[in-house]
């Protein structure tokens, strides 16, 4: 009985530790924490824009993007228009503040200004949680003509790549075979009548065309370092380097003979140039000239005169300086070979402008004052009562027309060496003027156009008349011109063969943004970046597929 006691009691003793423990274990073991919910980071996986960066045309940002309330996501679009490789920000170029694009919207449309410009494109994902992922961001460079040079019968097209494109008449520097694996990091172009010099970005120069006319630099190539701009006559060049001298090669009767030379090239500031003359500015603002004396290569007239120089303008057979006081002084001759000498009480002039033989001069008062030969423009005195509050002047070779502030034109010369101009009844309620060699045109405030001068080379625009409205602007060539208008597409007339007649492209000439010509044909870039080309088919009126494809606006992606 006592036994079984016992046992029952260390039965009850070893149930009641076996209970303590199990209480003590289960206030000991933690508590298992409650997993936080993971809220997904988003990501853009590809980013890209709808079409070409096409002036004038509407693009949108595409994204795919992982995670995201597309609603929420931030975009922005970049142009860097001052180029200088840094995105939204704005500098002083010339004097003038050029800002970047910077727009912060999914959709953008490209205008004119941006033509050329790297662009940059980014994205910023948020997600429905408000949760902000990584910026994703992407640079394209365009490689698209930056500028078309030209001589007579040739263009040359500058990429922004440094590259260039050229047509036009083979013996004109329209053909480039021989060389077109050097027209590389090209910085600028110059053109005499059948040549062509460029500048690349190392300061050296690559000549080709007309050997006699500045094609072949053979002779001076050595000394063609640290150029840094180029002038030309029709028949030479003249490179003026980093340290104010001068290198000149090309016909020896145009400019291209530097033992004609008498005085030192060195110190000049600036070269211009007639046909077969050149004057070079110094830095103490005296002047040196040579080449074709009867085309003003020769100044020993005017010798003494020509100092405190401020520019000097130049017509095709003369050249006036204009010094820092207002007074000028003509040497040269007209086309009749009489010489040309600027009035001895002309004083206060700002602005001087030149025909073929004969000078305008723009004075602080508003006033016109002219010289040269007296029939081609030089003989102003029946309507000098007219020439006032002047504020432009354009010429042809024979006659000037000005425009006043108050819209009024005033024409004097002759249409060519014997007809007389004709001048328009309607004079008034005009806001730009035009000329080419032989006619003027000029635009009105309604937008419509009215022309003169000589009749096949620009005078007659009776068979487009009805087409001259809406007019933005007007480009010449020697004997054609080419209305612009607002809705971008264009209007021509004048001598066909210097592309007064553009029938055979006339359905691609829509959405132009700018046309260049070379005096024989025009060359038109569309918003497309695409160029369309008409007039002469000799000199640049037509263009291969190659080169034509060559000149499209392209992009290359720079980064990622």
């Amino acid at each position: 009985m006592r036994t079984k006691l016992a046992t029952s009691l260390a039965t009850a003793l070893l149930l009641t530790a076996c209970n303590s423990d199990n209480k003590n274990t289960a206030s000991t073991t933690p508590t298992k924490p409650v997993p936080t919910p993971t809220v997904p980071v988003p990501a853009i996986t590809h980013l890209d824009k709808s079409d070409l960066f096409i002036i004038g045309k509407s693009l949108t940002l595409q994204t795919v993007c992982v995670d995201c309330d597309d609603s929420k996501t931030q975009y922005q679009w970049f142009v860097d228009r001052n180029n200088n490789g840094v995105f939204g920000d704005e500098i002083i170029i010339d004097g003038q503040l050029i800002p970047d694009v910077n727009v912060t919207t999914n959709a953008y449309t490209p205008v004119s200004d941006d033509y050329g410009h790297n662009f940059k494109l980014c994205a910023t994902p948020i997600s429905k949680q408000s949760v902000t992922g990584t910026q994703v961001c992407k640079t394209w460079q365009p490689i698209s003509v930056s500028k078309i040079a030209v001589n007579a019968s040739a263009f040359a097209a500058i990429k922004n790549d440094g590259s260039a494109t050229v047509w036009g008449f083979k013996y004109g520097g329209g053909d480039t075979t021989a060389i077109d694996n050097e027209l590389t990091d090209i910085k600028s172009i110059s053109g005499s009548f059948l040549a062509f010099a460029a500048i690349k970005k190392d300061g050296s120069v690559l000549t080709w065309g007309n050997k006699t006319l500045g094609g072949d630099s053979s002779a001076v190539q050595a000394d063609l370092i640290n150029v840094e701009t180029i002038t030309a006559t029709n028949g030479a060049f003249a490179a003026l380097k980093s340290d104010g001298s001068v290198v000149v090669w090309g016909d020896k009767t145009q400019g291209g003979d530097k033992d004609s030379i008498h005085s030192p090239l060195t110190n000049i500031n600036r070269i211009y140039a007639s046909d077969s003359a050149f004057a070079a500015l110094k830095k103490d603002k005296t002047v040196i000239t040579w080449g074709n004396p009867k085309k003003g290569g020769d100044s020993t007239t005017v010798t003494s005169d020509l100092t405190n120089i401020k520019t000097i303008y130049a017509s095709s057979y003369a050249f006036s300086a204009l010094t820092e006081t207002g007074d000028v002084y003509s040497w040269g001759f007209d086309i009749l070979g009489n010489a040309i000498n600027s009035p001895t009480d002309l004083h206060n002039v700002t602005t001087i402008y030149t025909a073929g033989s004969a000078f305008t001069a723009l004075k602080q008062d508003g006033t016109l004052t002219t010289w040269g030969q007296a029939q081609y423009g030089g003989d102003s005195s029946h309507v000098t009562a007219k020439l006032k509050n002047i504020k432009s002047v354009v010429s042809t070779d024979f006659a000037f027309t000005a425009l006043t502030n108050s819209g009024e034109i005033i024409s004097w010369g002759t249409s060519d060496m014997y007809i007389p101009l004709i001048v328009p009844n309607d004079t008034d309620n005009y806001t730009a003027i035009y000329a080419n060699k032989g006619a003027f045109a000029a635009l009105k405030k309604d937008g419509s156009v009215v022309t003169w001068g000589q009749y096949h080379n620009g005078a007659d625009s009776s068979h487009v008349s009805d087409k001259l409205i809406d007019i933005k602007t007007i480009i010449p060539t020697n004997y054609a011109f080419a209305a612009l208008k607002n809705d971008g597409s264009v209007i021509t007339w004048g001598d066909p063969d210097h592309g007064g007649d553009s029938s055979t492209v006339s359905d691609e000439l829509i959405n132009i943004e700018n046309i260049d010509t070379n005096g024989y044909a025009f060359v038109a870039r569309r918003a497309d970046g695409q160029f369309i080309v008409w007039g002469n088919d000799k000199f640049g009126g037509t263009i291969s597929d190659e080169k034509k494809e060559a000149l499209t606006a392209r992009e290359i992606l720079v980064s990622p």
